[in-house]
């Protein structure tokens, strides 16, 4: 490697590059750039014959850092080459570009107006069948509309008639789904957001609501557990603080009790008035 380094290999990657413009083609390109890719590929053979050396470690560095530069200085190059070519094109690209915006949207004026007269028929039209349609489903009282509905059917491209048929299909799945999950007290405009996160999958959104419920009751019943073990805590705390003055100079029987056994001895104590206390 320090024969490289030496001879040609880091006066050569040091040196700057130019840019030319060739006439030929009208096209600019690397100065010299045969010969530049002539003495790279020498040094590429060169460093494939190296084999490192403990002393070479500062040499190596220094050719590395010295290569990290060349490739940066020639795409710094090329890529000024390309501002200054192309600055004052772009500027007049994006002066076209809003004079034509401001053509296209004074010409398609019509057609924005005539599009939104459009959906709003379509929409007042879907609307009025809505209304009609929910009142043969019990279980769908106080379904909104845009629950159930779809953009697309907006679109010229999406006939009226197709719409309708969508409509009444989400409808009728909705109804079974409301039929299909347990007696939950749930709102029918969330029922109809998880069938619609689910693309309308019936069963889908059943098993999705049916397990949340069931996470819900299951966390229900925990706090309730949890809530009715502290207010027994609670009883048994205040019953030995009431009767613990009474009984100071009392002597004690001590009995073992199973940690399972523990609160029902509690309640018979308490039930039948006995003073007791809990140690340990």
């Amino acid at each position: 490697m320090t024969n490289i380094i030496q001879q040609d290999a880091l006066p050569f990657v040091q040196q700057s590059f130019d840019l030319e413009f060739n006439e030929s083609d009208s096209t600019f390109e690397i100065a010299d750039f045969d010969q530049i890719i002539d003495s790279l590929n020498e040094m590429l053979s060169r460093s494939e014959q190296y084999e490192y050396h403990p002393d070479d470690r500062q040499d190596v560095k220094s050719l590395r850092a010295a290569t990290n530069k060349m490739s940066k200085a020639i795409k710094d190059k090329i890529k000024k080459q390309e501002k200054d070519l192309f600055e004052k094109p772009r500027q007049q690209e994006k002066e076209m570009s809003s004079l034509i915006s401001s053509i296209q949207k004074n010409i398609t004026k019509g057609i924005d107006a005539e599009d939104a007269r459009l959906k709003e028929q379509k929409t007042k039209a879907l609307k009025e069948m809505f209304n009609d349609a929910i009142q043969y489903y019990d279980e769908l009282d106080g379904l909104e509309y845009k629950q159930i509905a779809n953009s697309k059917w907006l679109n010229r491209s999406y006939s009226e008639g197709k719409a309708t048929t969508d409509l009444n299909e989400r409808l009728k799945i909705l109804n079974q789904i409301i039929v299909s999950i347990d007696d939950y007290d749930l709102d029918i405009n969330d029922v109809a957001k998880v069938a619609n996160n689910n693309d309308w999958d019936g069963l889908t959104a059943v098993n999705e609501i049916n397990k949340a419920q069931q996470e819900k009751l299951e966390q229900q019943r925990e706090a309730y557990e949890a809530e009715l073990k502290r207010k027994e805590l609670e009883e048994s705390n205040e019953f030995i603080d009431d009767k613990t003055s009474s009984h100071s100079d009392d002597e004690y029987a001590s009995l073992q009790i199973k940690q399972n056994d523990l609160q029902k001895v509690k309640k018979l104590l308490q039930a039948r008035g006995i003073y007791f206390k809990i140690e340990g």
